[in-house]
């Protein structure tokens, strides 16, 4: 049996990572996500700083950072 060893270098920067995440926040701001769901796209319809539209959620990006700053892993 062989011994496979491999090594992981470079990678993103903070400022990568940071841009990426800003983008993020921009596209679920502008187009949302799907949700095909009756029920669920009723609850969401509820909050102030999410928009549903048809099947589409958009969420401000303010709540989604608000949201992911509650998270504990």
């Amino acid at each position: 049996m062989s011994h496979i060893t491999y090594q992981l270098t470079g990678g993103l920067s903070q400022a990568e990572i940071r841009l990426m995440h800003e983008q993020a926040l921009g596209l679920i701001e502008r187009v949302g996500l799907k949700v095909p769901h009756a029920p669920t796209l009723r609850l969401l319809g509820d909050y102030a700083g999410v928009t549903v539209d048809g099947g589409r959620v958009r969420f401000r990006a303010d709540l989604v950072q608000e949201a992911l700053a509650a998270q504990w892993y």
